[in-house]
C-alpha cells in the first residue's frame, strides 16, 4: 500500500501483527501507528515492515520489536525512542534537533538490537561522550563537538558530513566508512580522528588542525587538508585525487606514515614547515611552497614516467629507494631549493 494506519480514528483501537519468514507489509508512503486512536505494531520472528516515507508513532502507539526488521525512510528521535526493540534489526533515519549529549542518545545504544543501517541525522548539537550503534548523518546545520578527554564512537555504515565535526583534544572514532562532503568540515585540534574503513574528503570539503589522522582503509581527497601551529600524523594510504591539496603552514610539521599517490592539485609546504612521507611517494603531482619535504620510503615519480617539481628544499633520507626510469622520456626531479640525496637508487630502463 501507499500510507497505513493503525488506529486512525478517534475511540478506535487497532493491531496490526508481521510475523515469520516471508510475511512482509511494504507501505511506499508514511506509516502512522496510533493515529486519533489507538494503535500497535508488533514486528516479530524475521517479519518485515517498510515505510518508504515517515515512521509516525502517536501517543497512543506502540511498535514493538521481537526478531523482525523495521525498515523505514525517517522518524524522529522522540518517536524511535519509544520503539520496544529486544531483537532484531532496524534501518532508517533518526532526525536529531537541538542540542543533545549523546550519552542521552539511549535508544541508538541498544544493544539487543542491530541498528548498523540506522543512521543519527543531525541538525543540531551533538556532544560528549558515548558509543553509538549507527552511523552519523551530519547534515548542513549540523555540529558535532568533543572535548578534551572525551570519546565518541559511531559503529554505523555510511557515516557522512555536510556540517561541522569539532573535536578539542578528545577523540571521534567511526568504525566503518567517512565521507566528508563539499562544504562539509572537519577539525581536529590535540585529539584523534579515527576511521575504521575508508576516508573520502569531496572537492570543496575541508579537514585540518593537529593531532592524530588515521583512516584504516586510506584516505582519498579532492578538497583540503590543511594542518597547521603543531604536528599532524596521517596513518593510512593516501590518494591525492584531482582537486586534491594538503597544505602545511605555520611552521609544522606533517608526518604520513604510509603510501602517498599524488596525482592532485599541490602538496604545498610553507616556509618553515616540513611534510615527512614514510611510504611509497608516486604520482605527477608538484610539491608547492618553500618548505622541506623529507622522502623515508619508496620515491617513484611520475607515473610511468613523469616529472615532479618541488617549490622548496628535498630530503631524501637514508632509508629511501628512489626509483627513476630511463627512456626516450625519463622521470625527472626539479626542485628550486635545497636537495639533500642518500639512500638508494635503482634504474629502470624503458
Amino acid at each position: 500500500n501507499t500510507y497505513g494506519y493503525i488506529g486512525r480514528f478517534a475511540g478506535s483501537t487497532g493491531e496490526a501483527t508481521v510475523t515469520g519468514v516471508g510475511s512482509q507489509w511494504n507501505n511506499s508512503g508514511n506509516l502512522y501507528v496510533g493515529y486519533d486512536g489507538t494503535g500497535t505494531l508488533n514486528i516479530e520472528d524475521e517479519g518485515l515492515v517498510t515505510v518508504g516515507g515517515t515512521i509516525s508513532i502517536g501517543a497512543a502507539g506502540t511498535v514493538n520489536l521481537t526478531g523482525g526488521r523495521f525498515e523505514f525512510g525517517q522518524t524522529t528521535l522522540a518517536e524511535f525512542s519509544t520503539i520496544n526493540a529486544t531483537s532484531g534489526s532496524m534501518a532508517g533515519d533518526v532526525m536529531i534537533t537541538g542540542v543533545n549529549d549523546v550519552a542521552s542518545l539511549t535508544a541508538l545504544q541498544n544493544s539487543l538490537v542491530e541498528l548498523n543501517e540506522v543512521a543519527a541525522a543531525n541538525e543540531g548539537l551533538l556532544y560528549g561522550s558515548a558509543i553509538l550503534k549507527s552511523s552519523l548523518d551530519n547534515r548542513a546545520t549540523g555540529e558535532v563537538e568533543t572535548m578534551d578527554g572525551a570519546r565518541m564512537q559511531f559503529r554505523g555504515e555510511g557515516n557522512s558530513n555536510a556540517g561541522e565535526i569539532n573535536n578539542f583534544g578528545g577523540q571521534i572514532r567511526f568504525d566503518q566508512d567517512l565521507t566528508n562532503a563539499a562544504e562539509g568540515e572537519i577539525n581536529n585540534f590535540d585529539g584523534s580522528l579515527v576511521v575504521g574503513g575508508t576516508a573520502n574528503n569531496e572537492a570543496e570539503g575541508f579537514v585540518g588542525g593537529r593531532g592524530q589522522f588515521v583512516a584504516d582503509g586510506g584516505w582519498t581527497n579532492q578538497g583540503v587538508m590543511a594542518f597547521s601551529a603543531g604536528t599532524a600524523d596521517i596513518l593510512g594510504d593516501v590518494v591525492n585525487d584531482t582537486g586534491g591539496q594538503i597544505v602545511t603552514s605555520g611552521g609544522a610539521t606533517t608526518t604520513i606514515f604510509d603510501d602517498v599517490e599524488h596525482n592532485g592539485d599541490e602538496i604545498r609546504t610553507s616556509s618553515d614547515s616540513r611534510t615527512v612521507i614514510f611510504g611509497q611517494a608516486s604520482g605527477t603531482g608538484p610539491y608547492t611552497g618553500a618548505g622541506t619535504v623529507y622522502f623515508e620510503g619508496d620515491l617513484r615519480p611520475g607515473n610511468s614516467p613523469g616529472t615532479v617539481t618541488f617549490g622548496g628544499d628535498v630530503v631524501l633520507g637514508t632509508t629511501s629507494t628512489t626509483q627513476i626510469e630511463l627512456g626516450e622520456t625519463s622521470d625527472q626531479l626539479l626542485v628550486d631549493g635545497n636537495a639533500s640525496i642518500d639512500g638508494e637508487l635503482n634504474v629502470e630502463l624503458l
